[in-house]
């Protein structure tokens, strides 16, 4: 169930450009985020190419960040999640 979400995000950030800039790539960082019940848990951060990011973690599929552009094209978060996996233990 977590993969499937994890993969439903990927592909809509991936297939949904904005009209972007020619100089920008599609990317997918992987980082890990900590440890919670003895798993590493991984951050992926992913843009596509008009610039739009998403933070999806391996735990629960939580998305923790999201910046798209208004009408004007300015990017700005519309989903503000905790920096740190220690804050959504908490």
């Amino acid at each position: 169930m977590k993969r499937t979400a994890l993969s439903l995000v990927i592909t809509l950030l991936l297939i949904t450009t904005c009209g972007g800039a020619a100089d920008r790539t599609n990317s997918i960082i992987e980082e890990t985020w900590g440890e919670t019940g003895g798993k590493t848990v991984k951050l992926f951060t992913l843009t596509n190419k008009a610039g739009m990011v998403i933070k999806v973690s391996t735990f629960g599929a939580t998305l923790t960040y999201v910046s798209a552009p208004d009408l004007n094209g300015n990017f700005d978060p519309v989903v503000l999640g905790f920096d740190s996996l220690s804050m959504y233990l908490a």
